[in-house]
């Protein structure tokens, strides 16, 4: 069973820690045992986890990422089984992943895991077999493919196989059924990243596998809160210092402007940048991409679902200049720039996650995201978004932007006056008037 939680969430990256207004439950929704949690603090994960990394790929922030090592033990003893693997006792056995421990790795770990692999097999063809714990005969076995992320796929091209083959066993009658829904989106977007790196996208494919019965190895969630917290206090109390009595604690809020202020970047789109980079520099390809030529939508479509994962954002001139854009960016993606009275904004889409935190902040509104599925806007280049000048409003004396010199309101006052008209004429035309 599972003796420690084996993921962690970086709440500075979480949309719904850093904007109340944002809907994102993405990880929630991917979560086969309701194991992840929303509220103030945005997304926690409980112990019922039963590690299927589901909630990893769903982030497009990347918030959560596995720990990279973990300590656990099968619930149950290995049984028998013909042609299936299973995961037995300690990280996953040697007979499965080579002595690797699957259950907990990142990305990254993956990768080196793939490049051991490929170095041991003849120069062609290398084919690379990735699967669940419920199928049998593959390279490398996560313990759901719902786990299954992009540079995760990415990892076994630029250490140089000829093709990845994805054993997927029917997912009809597996309890973890729900967490590998997002596998198709992940391999639908690495198709498209693939081309667009220069790699043909049909050198992925997903092969129908038969299942294996419930193996042993499959994480169980954690025993007991009770043990889980006694398992991390001790934990704790062997690495932490001694509290400081003298100390105060801080409030929520200094600890809220501390995390927006640290500006996090997102592990996974480093990844995915360093990847595509790589990938293209070997293929000899150039990867700036001329923007006017990249498709951009406004995409109302399910985002669990919809393979439109990155986006670009247009500013109108409703925009107040009030930074709040900015601030609340997690991957530092709308940059600022004011020189005397002139305020420019300004976007890089490589940076950009679409979590769409802008636009649920903006009070007046002013940003529209438009989504694509192509992934040669992350090339397109840092663009300017909105040039104005800087004023003093006349009514509540708050500073704003407008394209206009002499504007003497700014937007939200404009705003209140033409909601007390209409009040107005609607009261007259009641006959109160």
């Amino acid at each position: 069973m599972l003796t420690q939680i084996p993921v962690a969430v970086e709440s500075g990256l979480c949309s719904r820690y850093l904007c109340s207004k944002s809907d994102c439950d993405l990880c929630a929704r991917a979560c086969p045992v309701d194991a992840v949690q929303i509220g103030a603090e945005g997304a926690r994960v409980s112990d019922a986890c039963i590690a299927c990394g589901a909630c990893v790929p769903a982030c497009p922030n990347g918030a959560i990422e596995m720990r990279g090592s973990a300590t656990w033990t099968s619930a149950v003893p290995d049984p028998e089984r013909q042609g299936c693997r299973s995961l037995k006792s300690g990280a996953a056995s040697p007979d499965l992943n080579g002595g690797f421990d699957a259950v907990c790795a990142t990305d990254r770990q993956w990768g080196l895991k793939f490049r051991r692999l490929l170095d041991t097999r003849p120069p062609a063809p290398r084919i690379l077999n990735i699967s669940c714990s419920h199928s049998a005969g593959a390279d490398a076995v996560l313990v759901c493919l719902g786990r299954l992320t992009v540079p995760v796929i990415l990892e076994s091209f630029r250490h140089g196989a000829a093709r990845v083959e994805i054993l997927k066993p029917s997912c009809e009658t597996c309890p973890m059924r729900s967490a590998g829904a997002g596998m198709e989106r992940t391999v639908e977007i690495a198709r498209r990243v693939m081309k667009f790196a220069g790699i043909e996208p049909d050198r992925l494919s997903v092969v129908a596998a038969p299942f294996c019965p419930e193996p042993a190895g499959l994480p169980a969630p954690l025993s007991s809160r009770r043990t889980f917290l006694k398992s991390a206090v001790g934990q704790a109390a062997a690495i932490l210092p001694e509290p400081d009595a003298t100390r105060e604690e801080k409030s929520v809020g200094e600890k809220f402007r501390e995390r927006i202020l640290r500006k996090i970047p997102s592990p996974r789109r480093q990844h995915l940048l360093e990847l595509i980079e790589s990938l293209r520099d070997s293929d000899g390809a150039t990867t700036q991409t001329p923007a006017d030529t990249i498709s951009l939508n406004t995409v109302t479509a399910d985002p669990a679902a919809n393979p439109a994962n990155f986006a670009g954002i247009s500013v109108s001139q409703s925009c107040m200049g009030c930074n709040v854009c900015e601030s609340l960016c997690p991957t530092d993606a709308i940059r600022r720039v004011e020189s005397g009275n002139v305020f420019e904004l300004y976007f890089d889409p490589k940076s950009c996650t679409a979590c769409g935190v802008c636009a649920a902040a903006c009070l007046p509104k002013a940003i529209t995201i438009s989504r694509t599925a192509d992934p040669a806007i992350l090339f397109a280049g840092e663009r300017k978004l909105i040039e104005s000048r800087r004023q003093i409003c006349r009514a509540c004396r708050a500073s704003f932007v407008s394209k206009q010199a002499d504007d003497p309101y700014c937007p939200l006052c404009m705003n209140q006056e033409r909601k007390r008209r209409a009040m107005a004429r609607r009261w007259v035309l009641s006959g109160n008037g």
